[in-house]
């Protein structure tokens, strides 16, 4: 599986950007790309891996007809490709095999607690409300693995996103992260939605906790993993991993729960079927 960088240096020449220009923001912008791969590793993700990066020589054909024909070299990032189910098109008929759903609780939820710390998301969160703030989640990046018709594990297949959100209190997102629950729930597609809910709730404050714990115990094996990069306070990488350190250590983790579980509430409310 080939990926192209999004922000290469055809956009920004595209852009009105120098070629000096355009180089050297496309290599800075390369390597906020992979700083992000390791902090997302680092925080829990599980991130499918090795990613093999290179470039590709051509001649710039955009729109700046000033640099037509200059030589340019375009980032790839390449990685195996993996055999799964992307989690948002799982179906009623593997949900209701016997155990499948249980599993699938499980690991989603201990996904959403990653995905929470590192703030995958986009858009403005100032001046809107929290059911409005865009989360990428359960949306295609995370793929189910399975085995004999059962669930083997769960893989992130990439990290877009990541470190988008990274000054805002959790529980802002706390409606974000009891979606992929309430959306399966009113599509009935569970056996039993208060049991998926629960699963999921537990893991992911298990998981949440845990990383927490881990950071707390070695801070020095998070706080020094970027400590060669230079912090700007524009929000550079550096600079968001040290905000989501902070939040991450200053979090309750019972105020979180209580934030998920209210979002939660109609599932965990639901009857069982007979």
């Amino acid at each position: 599986m080939l990926r192209i960088q999004k922000w290469d240096m055809t956009f920004r020449l595209d852009h009105g950007k120098s070629p000096e220009a355009a180089m050297f923001e496309t290599e800075e912008y390369m390597e906020y790309t992979q700083d992000r791969y390791l902090g997302c590793r680092r925080l829990g993700l599980n991130l499918f891996g090795p990613v093999r990066t290179g470039k590709i020589s051509e001649l710039y054909e955009g729109t700046n007809a000033g640099f037509k024909g200059t030589p340019i070299w375009t980032p790839y990032f390449a990685r195996s490709y993996v055999p799964g189910i992307a989690t948002d098109t799982i179906g009623k008929d593997r949900l209701h095999r016997p155990g499948y759903a249980d599993r699938f609780a499980e690991l989603l939820g201990q996904a959403a607690a990653s995905n929470l710390i590192v703030g995958r998301g986009d858009g403005a969160t100032e001046g809107f409300p929290d059911e409005e703030l865009i989360v990428f989640f359960d949306d295609g990046d995370e793929v189910l693995v399975e085995r004999d018709g059962l669930v083997e594990g769960l893989i992130v297949m990439h990290h877009t996103g990541s470190f988008w959100h990274y000054e805002q209190a959790l529980c802002r997102f706390a409606h974000a992260y009891a979606r992929p629950v309430i959306r399966r729930m009113k599509d009935k597609e569970l056996p039993d939605p208060r049991a998926f809910a629960r699963i999921y709730l537990d893991s992911l404050m298990a998981r949440f906790t845990a990383i927490q714990d881990e950071y707390r115990e070695e801070p020095r094996a998070f706080d020094n993993l970027f400590s060669l990069r230079h912090v700007r306070q524009d929000g550079n990488f550096a600079h968001r991993w040290n905000c989501v350190l902070k939040r991450l250590r200053m979090t309750d983790p019972a105020q979180l729960r209580d934030c998920l579980a209210r979002h939660l509430q109609p599932a965990l409310e639901e009857g069982t079927p007979q």
